[in-house]
């Protein structure tokens, strides 16, 4: 293993062995190849330890958990693990495109001012490929944190790369939280930080019948809990937090699950943090869908920085420096 890593890729993953073995290939297909790869195993039962061994490489770091702990604890556990300057991730059922370590490395070193950067991505699912493509742009804190309270942005967690230093500051993954955690962690981080938006598509996300993220049901008590720990967000954006309450709740009745519908709103009535009336929804959901326009609008005219001089080959000084 090299003593030093140009960027660590953190893998949390839970009886994933079945599909665990086509992420840990796409990074062995890397155009960069000066890299750690952190799987975090959060106490398979299935015989994902075999698949890591066999694959015998060296810039691998497996640790099994004793026990299931969740995600986000097994994120953290690789974050105290990583020792390059860079952070990503890189989830159990996602892969990456040969190119990702390598352009995502070469932002960071054009850009030494930039803690956060956000790539795009495609998903597949149900044998259709859907775009999830950002345009090239740097928000500011503010203009990120309206971003992502009012989804405007694309985001995933396999699409974050950090500097080390940048996202322990922001006190890494809540391990308390189950559903929305790259969300969140991005909020903290956009207290003090802002992103810089990549349009270039470097992984794939594949739908898994287990993913946390994929059932509608249980989304606004998600939600809820969201902006409960951050309570500025219903303050601040509190047509934009309605409309997306509303949203959901629409979308449930488009289904035709009135039963989903209904058991969403009550969650929301249940909720400290929202606690919307139905005349709070429908004038959010109007209102909203403006404000959510707008912010849109925000980000596509965000200015896209001139990149620094990109360092001599090998030159990482630009990397390191700034972690």
């Amino acid at each position: 293993m090299t003593d030093e890593p140009l960027i660590s890729v953190i893998t949390p993953t839970y009886n994933r062995a079945h599909v665990l073995g086509r992420a840990i290939g796409s990074l062995r297909s890397q155009t960069l190849d000066n890299y750690e790869h952190i799987i975090v195993d959060d106490g398979s039962s299935d015989d994902t330890r075999d698949i890591v061994a066999a694959f015998a490489d060296d810039r691998i770091r497996y640790l099994a958990l004793p026990e299931r702990r969740g995600a986000n604890t097994a994120r953290n556990a690789g974050l105290d693990m990583a020792r390059a300057p860079l952070v990503t991730f890189l989830d159990s059922d996602d892969e990456y495109r040969p190119h990702r370590l390598e352009t995502t490395v070469g932002l960071f070193s054009r850009h030494p001012e930039i803690g956060l950067v956000s790539t795009s991505f495609i998903t597949e699912k149900g044998g259709v490929a859907l775009k999830s493509i950002n345009g090239d742009a740097l928000l500011a804190p503010d203009t990120f944190e309206r971003a992502l309270i009012s989804h405007a942005i694309f985001i995933a967690g396999s699409a974050i790369t950090a500097r080390r230093s940048t996202i322990r500051a922001a006190g890494g993954f809540d391990p308390t939280l189950w559903r929305m955690q790259d969300r969140e962690l991005l909020l903290r981080m956009a207290r003090g930080e802002g992103v810089l938006l990549s349009s270039d598509v470097d992984w794939i996300k594949h739908e898994s019948p287990d993913s946390i993220s994929r059932p509608i049901e249980g989304y606004v008590q998600a939600f809820s809990e969201l902006a409960a720990r951050h309570p500025n967000l219903r303050e601040n954006y509190p047509r934009i937090v309605a409309y997306i309450v509303a949203r959901h709740i629409l979308h449930a009745l488009l289904r035709r699950r009135p039963g989903l519908a209904l058991a969403e709103y009550r969650a929301n009535r249940r909720s400290p943090a929202l606690r919307f009336t139905p005349a709070d929804l429908v004038a959010g959901y109007i209102e909203g869908k403006k404000l959510r326009r707008q912010v849109r609008e925000d980000v596509r005219r965000a200015p896209v920085p001139a990149p620094r001089p990109s360092p001599a080959a090998g030159d990482v000084s630009g990397v390191i420096q700034a972690c």
